[in-house]
């Protein structure tokens, strides 16, 4: 078994090396322009307010900051305050941060870019560590070990091929095959069940890439229907492929909830199979009754989890006031996006629950061995 996950390990490993090797040759552009960034305190805030040649609707505001730097330093940064908001206002002694540009000729200018965000989320991260761990045990470790290596791959293989110019869906397919190996390997251990659950979860990934791209080209889409996608060109990076990067984050969108459904329904064949049910056709469908009921509530799920990420574009029926047919607006790149993003994702789950339970119980039903339950079975019982 272990065999099985070192050489498949291997292979996908291997190809996302060959696909990365060649773009890493290519010369990246230094940029120039050499910016520094601060950390500071709000002392004062000047009543004085100016308004932006920009943009109509902010006010330019003066501010004393004090720089966290070395023996710091007070200076007067500038910055852009909505005055059709109070979210983003200003307080003493609040953190921000602070660029320190040389892009304005003949003189050096502060700006108040943001406001300081990182001790926040810091706190919640260490939150959701610990919570893992103190309910999950050494499971939970393993699982935020599988996380972090899920983070590895995009932060360190997938975002760099993809920025050097190689094909977003190809290297989006290796890096899902490879965070599924290593994802669940990792947080349920190398074992039978974990194989099962692998192999179902590897035949789903498959039939979705199919289908992501069945769908994403018959609907004509062109990856265009985000701001993302002319932020990207005006970043230096035109020569991406749109499309194949809309492909690419519709499979790791999918991947994420993919391996709970493979691993929970295999865990319940297993249960099953322990407690006596050992022909074929009655263990699949016994699994697949519970299995309808998974369905139901990850669909939910993913259509919530996609209609949150995409609640602005909801607000565009809104505002409409029937001077734009809705099925024009449906029609709409940036709706069609999120819809074939969200029903493809769907049915991914869906067709995960059958194709794993038809795995398990293939396995389980022809195993000779006796077959352990979980721990969950057992403290329920007693």
């Amino acid at each position: 078994m272990k065999r099985f996950f070192f050489f498949l390990s291997v292979f996908f490993i291997g190809t996302g090396v060959v696909f990365l090797f060649p773009v890493q040759a290519q010369i990246q552009e230094e940029d120039d322009q050499k910016d520094t960034y601060f950390v500071g305190v709000v002392k004062e805030i000047s009543t004085v307010v100016e308004s932006d040649p920009l943009f109509t609707d902010q006010q330019l505001k003066r501010v004393t900051v004090h720089l966290n730097t070395g023996s710091g330093w007070d200076v007067q940064a500038q910055y852009s305050d909505n005055a059709s908001t109070n979210a983003d206002d200003l307080h003493l002694g609040e953190k921000v941060v602070v660029l320190k540009t040389d892009a304005f000729v003949g003189e050096t200018r502060y700006i108040i870019t943001d406001k300081y965000r990182l001790p926040s989320v810091g706190f919640l991260l260490t939150l959701f560590f610990l919570s893992g761990i103190i309910f999950a045990g050494k499971k939970g470790f393993t699982s935020i070990l599988g996380l972090l290596a899920s983070l590895l791959i995009l932060s360190f293989y997938t975002v760099p091929a993809i920025v050097h110019g190689a094909p977003p869906f190809v290297i989006a397919c290796i890096s899902s095959f490879i965070i599924a190996i290593l994802s669940l390997s990792l947080a349920h251990g190398f074992s039978k069940q974990t194989t099962i659950a692998l192999m179902s979860t590897l035949i789903t990934l498959t039939l979705s890439l199919g289908l992501s791209q069945f769908f994403v080209y018959t609907a004509k889409l062109f990856g265009l229907g985000t701001e993302d996608a002319y932020t990207l060109s005006l970043a230096g990076l035109s020569n991406i492929d749109l499309r194949g990067l809309l492909l690419a984050g519709i499979i790791i969108g999918i991947l994420g909830v993919l391996d709970d459904v493979t691993t929970a329904q295999t865990a319940t064949i297993k249960n099953l199979a322990a407690a006596g049910i050992r022909d074929f056709k009655k263990l699949y469908h016994a699994g697949i009754d519970v299995g309808k009921e998974h369905i139901v509530s990850l669909v939910n799920t993913l259509a919530l989890a996609y209609v949150g990420a995409s609640l602005p574009l909801l607000l565009l029926f809104s505002v409409n006031d029937g001077h734009v047919p809705y099925w024009i607006i449906l029609n709409g790149q940036m709706i069609t996006e999120e819809i074939v993003r969200t029903l493809v994702g769907s049915t991914a789950l869906i067709l995960a629950v059958p194709i794993s339970t038809l795995c398990a119980a293939w396995f389980y039903t022809r195993t000779k061995h006796p077959i352990e339950k979980m721990d969950t079975i057992h403290t329920h019982q007693h």
